[in-house]
């Protein structure tokens, strides 16, 4: 009985534990099953992680290829911007530019214009002037057929004397001064000749000859003298010579003058290269410009001290002294500026500016408040120096390489890179007469010579030549083989009677020449070790010339 109890009592213990056991294994199957699901969940979670960490990846890589792009693309603008604002500087510069040469164009077309109102009231004038000399004209050729006339009835009368008063005695050449008279047409003189033949007992005494001669010659000359010029288009010309015997400037005979001989002094003008010398005219001042921008005035009464003068920024080009005043001198510089100063003591009186181009050359007019400027633009510019104003602009056909003025202040000389020669009247501004091929190459100076009948040049083919301005034609060429023409600006300097020519040679010669008989008065190869740019020779002191050349050296010779 006990053991059966036992034994219930162990099988009931043994299914208690078999349901325990199973309710365990049941549990860990629920928490496996739980736990693989939490896994697979975990699992998916990582997987979208992962997948969203590829795809933030390639995000974070895009970003990087956009951030890249985008710096580039910022270097690329502020490039762009960098060229733009050079462009838009570049801009305003040429703007600038072009608003000074709108500037100097509006001056220039304004000048055209007033000249071209002008030359129409000249033309209406001159055409007005043309009928009335047609009218004069056909009235002196209808009088003229009739003196013809007259004089074939002459003709045959003195025929016919020739043969009752056996004329045949007379001297020889007096029928040759009737046909003179008769072709300049002064025939009351010819009737008084021959009313004079027909009264005359002729004899054979040789003294009684002579004097019917030297009758009839001053009949001639009486008659040439009344004769009117037949060039009318010349008139501006004639009457500038005839102003000139009037206003000549008197000068010492060249019978005393004399070369320089020696060097008087040596000085360093310039740190750079000299531009220009020329001597005022009173001969006490002397003034240099050059490269390095400034202009040097030396007083040569004190010790040749010298006065710096800096009033421009670039080099100077040309400088000129007034012709009637001693310290009143012009300057110009490449940048196409104008100075009008005073030289003792210094001060600057008026600047002025139109050119487009450099300035090459610059005179003072003798008696008139006027300055001239010549320039590579191709123009002459009249300035009144007093007030600055541009009074005229000359257009020419090449550039304007130097000028110079008649002493008459009427009529001014050009010379220009294609080698001629031009006049123009002072009065209207208009061209006289163009002397073409005169040189071969550029003139680089000019100078109306002291009597004001010819002019001076000198150019690059290394020649000078002396021409005649009242039948323009050249009437003497220099040539040596000692000169060497330096640049396009290379000056010459003319001693004050005009009997001498001062040159400066490439090869640092000074050669001065007779122009009398062209033959080398003197030659000075030693003293210069460059080139000689300029060259002037004083107005009053006869053998005092003044050279500068290509470093910067001013010698002045006596």
């Amino acid at each position: 009985m006990k053991c059966s109890c036992r034994l219930k009592n162990f099988n009931k213990s043994y299914r208690i534990f078999k349901i325990q056991k199973r309710l365990i294994d049941i549990q860990n199957i629920d928490e496996k099953q739980k736990l693989v699901k939490d896994l697979n969940e975990k699992l998916r979670i990582n997987q979208d992680q992962q997948q969203q960490i590829i795809s933030l990846t390639k995000l974070t890589t895009s970003l990087t290829e956009a951030q890249e792009d985008t710096k580039k693309q910022l270097q690329r603008t502020t490039r762009e911007k960098s060229e733009a604002l050079q462009k838009i500087q570049d801009l305003e510069k040429a703007l600038n530019d072009m608003a000074m040469k709108y500037g100097v164009m509006a001056q220039e077309h304004s000048a055209v214009k007033e000249t071209n109102v002008f030359l129409e009231k000249k033309m209406r004038n001159l055409s007005t002037e043309n009928q009335q000399f047609l009218a004069t004209l056909m009235d002196l050729k209808e009088k003229q057929i009739e003196k013809l006339d007259e004089a074939n009835e002459l003709f045959k009368e003195v025929e016919k004397m020739r043969a009752q008063l056996q004329l045949s005695k007379l001297p020889k050449g007096v029928l040759e001064l009737i046909q003179d008279l008769t072709k300049n047409g002064d025939f009351n003189l010819i009737q008084e000749i021959v009313s004079q033949i027909k009264d005359m007992q002729f004899q054979t005494n040789g003294n009684e000859e002579q004097k019917i001669e030297n009758d009839i010659v001053s009949n001639k000359q009486r008659s040439q003298s009344t004769i009117m010029p037949n060039n009318i288009g010349s008139s501006i010309l004639q009457n500038d010579q005839r102003t000139r015997s009037e206003t000549m400037i008197p000068f010492p005979l060249s019978k005393g003058e004399q070369a320089p001989s020696k060097v008087e002094s040596r000085f360093k003008a310039h740190d750079k290269e000299a531009t220009c010398v020329k001597f005022n005219c009173n001969g006490n001042l002397l003034a240099t410009g050059g490269g390095d921008s400034t202009i040097k005035i030396w007083d040569l009464n004190r010790q040749n001290e010298c006065t710096p003068v800096k009033i421009f920024n670039k080099p100077i080009s040309c400088l000129a002294f007034a012709r009637d005043q001693e310290s009143i001198f012009m300057a110009c510089s490449i940048d196409r500026k104008i100075s009008i100063c005073n030289a003792k003591p210094f001060k600057l009186n008026q600047t002025m500016s139109g050119h487009s181009q450099n300035i090459n050359s610059c005179t003072f007019c003798y008696s008139q408040q006027l300055a001239l400027t010549a320039s590579s633009d191709r123009t002459i510019k009249i300035w009144n120096y007093a007030t600055g104003s541009n009074v005229a602009t000359m257009a020419c056909a090449s550039e304007v390489m130097t000028l110079d003025i008649s002493i008459t202040d009427s009529v001014v000389a050009s010379g220009h890179k294609d080698g001629n020669i031009r006049l123009w009247s002072i009065r209207d501004h208009s061209l006289i007469k163009d002397l073409k091929n005169l040189h071969d190459e550029a003139i680089t100076d000019l100078h109306y010579m002291p009597d004001g009948n010819q002019i001076i040049t000198n150019s690059k083919d290394h020649t000078l030549k002396l021409i005649d301005t009242r039948m323009f034609q050249v009437v003497k060429t220099f040539e040596t083989d000692h000169y060497i023409n330096s640049n396009e600006t290379n000056q010459i300097g003319v001693s004050p009677t005009g009997k001498f020519a001062a040159l400066g040679s490439k090869n640092g010669k000074l050669i001065i020449i007779n122009l009398n008989d062209g033959e080398i008065e003197e030659m000075f190869e030693n003293e210069h070790t460059t080139s000689i740019v300029a060259c002037d020779w004083s107005k009053r002191l006869s053998a005092k010339v003044a050279t500068v050349d290509s470093i910067g050296i001013l010698f002045i010779w006596d």
